[in-house]
């Protein structure tokens, strides 16, 4: 029985396997390419490495997304996608992390540009106090 992971209103199968996907429409071996439909309207486009498989999905011929599958001990894999780590263990889910590191660099970038507003401003009112400017 295949088993699928739902993420963002797709069904993506949870193994390391391109060819439990599901239909196999093309494998070129030189470049360890896969091409295999998934559904009537999804196919995904597999590069297999020693450890890793690197999938671009694409529904109706566009591309959705991409996504890296990391081999990381027996029955075990790391799917990397957008922030989020999923880790499958016996094809179950076992572990998602998500990395706020993008997240914490935008508000440092905000926060520096509010340290950088104040600082002008302060900059504006101490010139303004030593030439004796009124503020109304």
């Amino acid at each position: 029985m295949k088993r699928f992971q739902n993420y963002s209103h797709y069904k993506l199968p949870i193994t390391m396997n391109p060819l439990e996907y599901g239909k196999l429409i093309i494998k070129i071996d030189e470049l360890n390419l896969f091409i295999v439909q998934i559904n009537k309207t999804n196919i995904a486009l597999i590069q297999q490495y020693d450890e890793l498989n690197h999938i671009k999905f694409f529904k109706e011929g566009d591309l959705i997304f991409e996504y890296k599958d990391h081999k990381s001990a027996d029955n075990t894999f790391i799917r990397s996608l957008n922030n989020k780590k999923f880790t499958f263990r016996d094809n179950e889910l076992t572990l998602v992390t998500t990395d706020l590191s993008v997240q914490l660099n935008k508000l440092i970038q905000q926060s520096k540009l509010i340290f950088d507003f104040k600082s002008i401003l302060n900059l504006n009112s101490t010139t303004i106090l030593k030439n004796k400017i009124e503020l109304i």
